[in-house]
């Protein structure tokens, strides 16, 4: 087993990673194992593998909600067009729901 800056090499090279996020030797750079993403994930399903990165362990019940990228401030996973548009409807919602409760 090898290391980079804080990251072990066993970072699984097969894992699936949330939308956005960057190359895994670019996200080894930028993430510093916070667990942020997985915890603001409304659907759980993000976890962090062994090297600390985030990875999906249900992509289907990922909605592309753009949580993840948004609370990354690393840059380790980053909004893509597509999560981007889930994130401004995230942000719709959230006002709706302010809106009722006024």
């Amino acid at each position: 087993m090898s290391t980079y800056g804080s990251h072990s090499w066993q970072a699984d090279l097969a894992m699936e990673r949330p939308p956005g996020a960057l190359p895994l030797v670019h996200l080894i750079e930028k993430c510093t194992s916070c667990g942020d993403c997985v915890a603001v994930c409304p659907v759980y399903a993000l976890l962090l593998d062994g090297a600390g990165l985030p990875y999906f362990v249900d992509k289907a019940a990922c909605t592309k909600c753009g949580l993840c990228a948004d609370i990354c401030i690393h840059g380790g996973i980053l909004l893509t067009e597509e999560t981007a548009r889930g994130l401004a409807a995230q942000k719709r919602n959230a006002s709706d729901l302010k809106v009722i409760r006024a």
